[in-house]
């Protein structure tokens, strides 16, 4: 694993744990299981971040919904419901996934790979 990687894995436990109370212990390795994924993205046109979720699920052939909060009612209320206490300040808080009921908060390609049990 090169410096840079291990770097980004590193921010991303750091932001996990100081997010949403997920301690490394919680990220420790495991044998990816064969399950079916249940994977929402909930995003706006115009965020960076979800451009490159898209680009992430497509690279890698993953299956997913999409709703863009902008233009969906519904979605925005769930959306909002999602955030709970993250919701401070204004913040849109874009990209959101949801991932087998797990929400996840922000785009980090490897917090992802390791959700989803990517290894390459």
């Amino acid at each position: 694993m090169n410096l840079r990687k291990a770097f980004r894995l590193s921010l991303a436990t750091l932001l996990m744990t100081m997010t949403h109370g997920v301690s490394a212990n919680d990220m420790t390795p495991t044998e990816p299981e064969v399950v079916s994924r249940e994977i929402e993205l909930y995003a706006t046109r115009w965020c960076a971040y979800c451009k490159k979720a898209r680009k992430f699920f497509k690279q890698n052939k993953i299956d997913y919904v999409e709703y863009d909060i902008e233009v969906d009612k519904v979605a925005k209320q769930r959306h909002a419901a999602l955030m709970g206490n993250d919701k401070t300040m204004g913040k849109v808080g874009v990209p959101l996934f949801v991932i087998n009921e797990k929400v996840i908060i922000g785009y980090s390609e490897e917090y992802l790979k390791y959700e989803l049990g990517i290894t390459n």
